[in-house]
């Protein structure tokens, strides 16, 4: 049985936003782009990934390196700007053998615009490039505007292609093209390209057989769906449908679903100001935002990678104009938790997926691709006011499973003086709450209803199997009010823990260092040591933990050194310990670290 110790610290802080620190962070990993609309992976053991640029090109990188020239270059095809040019591309899940892939482009002829999905082969002596020559367009679908293109190409794990097809475009959908069923705007389509040419329409699609409705249609009633993608452990399918006036949304997309645009934007009936809609077998999102948050949601993936995350399981997404990003996490009673995960200021134009899984992220006005790395560093966010905290208390504990296995496991809370606490989820009052994290995906821990303030206190999570937690927890004042939140990472239990020492706030006092005894039993001696980047000793400190105890050691020289501060941390141990650094400059929380051994 492992067992995760995560040590709890109520302290009344007017807390900064360091976004620098969150779940995530940004590695850049290509530069110079012209506009790039989409990352994408052939599936043939290469390891390769493809950039897609709006005018009309696909570029490969390899090894590190954007080669120089283009896999295929459309340009002369396509006709781009603003919402138009080369906006999708998708392998052939059988791409190794019969090297085909397809394209999602707009091109105006004779004042036209029209949507065009095309195939082409990969070159016969350079796998590098594609055989220009070898396009066969599969379906051309006319837009009645130059907006609302959509563009996603995806094969689900059914085999067959996916395509996401804007309302046609103005605002409002004047034409009422996402209601309609005889026309493809406003839907996701699906296709099957094996059988005959152009393409045929499998059997089970839901309106193969309405009277005068499209066999093509999969999903109906969307506005423009710019970004969708397929979970690979669930085969469902997420997708970003990008609103208008005032709302954007995620939403799961099923079999014949109607999702309600332009009867309904979110959860809100359209136009704004209408009080009433009929919401009859609509589907509505499974989450929203409205435009104070984002104004042009990109769709994202749910992250399957090898990056060992409490965001495993959780599906990413940003927007383009906010340059957010957020993590969507189901609950045990299938509702869905949003987290911002992190803030850019790039045009996050589309995320991307890698062979193994890993995510990438695109600057459109930047020109440059990015690999999210994630971290079990938290955000530290939400400012006090000064509130006296009363001891309420409210958690949320994201658990994630990297095995295939599913693992149970149990969570207690601690005071600081060793005693359990009781704490409520969801309607029940205990000390102890049991859990399952099936294989491959993480689930969420909610508690609320403290029985006794915490001012210094810990939780541990049981779990019979392996598996990696992070904690998020908000203190509370007696109306309810947050006061303080921050995300706390524990190590696990060693006896020697070690890291950077972080101060990110100018003139300031004491900083303070907290080192938790998990044993119930044990004294442990600790030693604590902290240097500055030159290796001098800035701080040295001793201390006797008795079973279940806390210490900290208050760093008041750190107050008289240059801002910021930046240094190195050795906590020696009798016995296994876990610890958290919490730095405190003149009431503010600067900082928190995750030791590694």
């Amino acid at each position: 049985m492992a067992k995760l110790l995560i040590l709890l610290t109520s302290l009344v802080l007017t807390v900064q936003i360091l976004w620098g620190d969150s779940l995530v962070r940004l590695e850049s990993i290509a530069q110079s782009l012209d506009d790039p609309v989409l990352v994408g992976n052939a599936g043939d053991g290469s390891g390769r990934l493809f950039f897609v640029e709006q005018a009309g090109r696909i570029l490969v990188f390899e090894g590190g390196t954007v080669l120089t020239d283009p896999f295929l270059d459309i340009t002369s095809r396509v006709t781009s700007g603003a919402e138009r040019g080369l906006l999708g591309l998708v392998f052939h899940p059988s791409y190794a053998s019969n090297g085909r892939f397809f394209v999602n482009y707009t091109q105006s002829s004779s004042g036209q615009l029209r949507t065009i999905i095309a195939e082409y082969q990969r070159s016969p002596i350079d796998p590098d490039k594609a055989d220009i020559s070898s396009e066969r367009i599969l379906l051309e679908i006319e837009q009645p505007f130059n907006n609302h293109n959509g563009g996603m190409l995806a094969f689900g794990p059914d085999g067959y292609l996916y395509i996401s097809v804007g309302d046609g475009g103005a605002a409002g959908d004047p034409q009422g093209n996402a209601q309609n069923l005889s026309n493809l705007l406003g839907k996701i389509l699906r296709i099957d390209v094996d059988q005959t040419f152009p393409y045929s329409i499998p059997s089970d699609n839901p309106f193969l057989n309405t009277e005068g409705a499209r066999g093509e249609i999969w999903a109906y009633g969307l506005r423009n769906v710019w970004r969708f993608s397929f979970d690979e452990a669930t085969g469902r399918l997420f997708a970003g449908d990008v609103g208008q006036a005032d709302w954007e949304e995620i939403d799961l997309i099923t079999r014949g679903g109607n999702f309600g645009w332009n009867r309904m934007e979110g959860n809100s009936c359209f136009p704004p100001g209408t009080v009433s809609c009929d919401t009859a077998g609509l589907i509505l999102p499974i989450t929203e935002m409205d435009h104070s948050i984002g104004q042009a949601v990109t769709g994202g993936y749910v992250y399957r990678g090898e990056q060992n995350s409490p965001l495993l399981g959780s599906y990413i997404f940003g927007d383009y104009i906010s340059g957010r990003v957020w993590s969507l996490t189901e609950r045990g009673d299938g509702s869905w938790l949003r987290q911002e995960i992190l803030r850019t200021e790039y045009s996050i134009s589309s995320f991307g997926q890698g062979e193994d899984n890993e995510l990438y992220l695109v600057d459109y006005n930047g020109g440059e691709v990015f690999k999210l790395v994630f971290s079990w560093r938290e955000v530290l966010a939400n400012a006090a006011d000064g509130t006296v905290f009363n001891g309420k208390f409210h958690s949320r504990i994201v658990l994630a499973n990297n095995g295939s296995d599913e693992v149970t496991g149990s969570l207690r809370f601690y005071t600081s003086n060793g005693q359990l606490a009781s704490m409520t989820m969801d309607g029940v009052t205990a000390t102890e709450f049991s859990f399952t994290v099936t294989g491959r995906s993480s689930t969420v821990l909610e508690t609320d209803g403290l029985s006794e303030p915490i001012f210094i206190g810990w939780a541990e999570v049981f779990v019979d199997g392996e598996v990696t937690s992070t904690l998020q927890y908000v203190l509370k004042n007696a109306a309810g009010k947050p006061v303080a939140e921050a995300g706390i990472v524990s190590s696990p239990p060693t006896r020697r823990l070690t890291g950077a020492v972080f101060r990110n706030t100018a003139v300031g006092t004491d900083t303070g260092i907290a080192v938790v005894n998990p044993s119930a039993t044990d004294q442990v001696q600790i030693s604590v040591v902290v240097r500055d980047l030159n290796d001098d000793v800035v701080l040295t400190v001793g201390a006797q933990l008795e079973p279940r105890q806390h210490s900290s050691g208050y760093v008041s020289a750190l107050g008289e050194l240059p801002d910021p501060f930046v240094g190195t941390i050795l906590i020696d141990a009798s016995e296994e310990i876990s610890g958290i650094l919490i730095s405190t400059i003149d009431g503010v929380h600067s900082a928190s670290l995750p030791f590694a051994q």
